[in-house]
């Protein structure tokens, strides 16, 4: 069986290698699926309720903090599953989906707006935003810094990386490669040779001096600033955008609220993991020189390089009660999001809350 052919249901010819035990589960289910077992569960960490001032009335609102991403659990759980797998290289259309399902769609704060109450309105008017900045800005350093991690790995440990990456093939869903057409790669191959003919047409020693300082970065913050081109030209500066852009809703000021259907995650994964896989064969067939010129051109110049999470802020609705007890509802209702073990309070956080970048 040809290894580029497995759906993401479907498990590999590498997996009866694993061992079959127990293992952290998170239960992935929407109203029309079964339950599916993926490892590692992403939650929401940390609340901290607040009330501030609009136009004289108290308002009630909270604050989800978070320090570390979901993709570390996730990362650590697939290693586990993958001790038995072969190490060879994995194809390229294979690695681009694990990182998308790795460091975005289940190990980022993402995964947490594919659950929830439903918001009839979203799924009837297109011009509302769902996400708002202080959601997108967590996405991106999630996603980011899962990215950068990644890319260690495969410089550090590609044995192990390839490991993961097989092991991610197997256990997490990925319906997005259940919907491709044959000719998928053969695009994506074609929109990467185009794009190489284009780049090594840049002059890459002059505008290595007028990007020096940019540029000559060490080697960890040259990766995050690698993975901060990746995520911005692959997701950020993509469809993601009708989403984040749109009208204000109280649908995203209030925790809790389905914000993504499944087809248009399907649509979104299957988008980025394109972007992705271009990235890859970039990364692999152009001079190392000119992509690091690339990059440091082409990274949004107030990402972080150091920070892999940021606190987001509800405000609530006027008038309403403290959000403390929707907190405790959602922990309830929906455990592997938002806690099966909240005990009523709401936890405390010494951390700065400002929009930072």
């Amino acid at each position: 069986m040809d290894p580029r052919a497995p759906k993401s249901r479907d498990r590999s010819p590498d997996t009866a290698a694993v061992a079959r035990g127990p293992r952290p589960v998170l239960a992935v289910s929407n109203r029309w699926r079964t339950f599916e077992e993926i490892p590692s569960p992403p939650r929401a960490d940390c609340w901290l309720p607040f009330t501030w001032d609009t136009k004289g009335t108290p308002q009630h609102g909270i604050w989800l903090t978070s320090e570390v991403a979901a993709w570390h659990g996730l990362f650590a759980a697939l290693d586990e599953l993958g001790q038995g797998l072969p190490d060879g290289s994995v194809p390229v259309e294979d690695e681009a989906d694990a990182i998308i399902a790795c460091c975005w769609r289940y190990g980022s704060y993402f995964d947490l707006l594919t659950a929830g109450e439903l918001y009839p309105p979203f799924r009837t008017d297109e011009n509302l935003s769902r996400v708002c900045d202080y959601e997108m800005k967590r996405i991106n350093l999630e996603f980011s810094s899962g990215v950068a991690a990644w890319l260690d790995d495969r410089e550090r440990s590609p044995s192990k990386l390839h490991r993961r990456a097989r092991a991610a093939i197997a256990y997490l869903p990925m319906p997005w490669r259940d919907l491709r057409e044959d000719r998928w790669i053969e695009a994506v191959q074609l929109s990467s040779a185009r794009r190489a003919r284009k780049l090594e047409s840049i002059n890459a020693p002059h505008l290595a001096r007028d990007h020096a300082s940019a540029s000559n970065v060490d080697y960890e913050h040259h990766l995050r600033q690698e993975a901060n081109y990746v995520v911005s030209v692959c997701f950020r500066n993509g469809p993601i955008e009708n989403f984040h852009a749109g009208r204000w809703c109280h649908g995203r000021d209030v925790p809790g609220f389905l914000r993504f259907y499944p087809r248009e995650v399907t649509k979104l994964a299957d988008d980025v993991a394109a972007n992705m896989a271009i990235c890859l064969m970039e990364r692999d067939s152009l001079d190392p020189q000119l992509l690091r010129v690339i990059h440091a051109m082409g990274s949004p110049h107030n990402w972080s390089l150091t920070k892999e999470s940021s606190p987001i802020r509800f405000d609530g609705m006027p008038g309403a009660e403290p959000l403390d007890a929707r907190v405790g509802y959602l922990a309830q209702r929906f455990p592997t999001r938002f806690g099966d073990d909240f005990d009523g309070i709401v936890p405390t956080a010494d951390q700065r809350l400002h929009n930072e970048t």
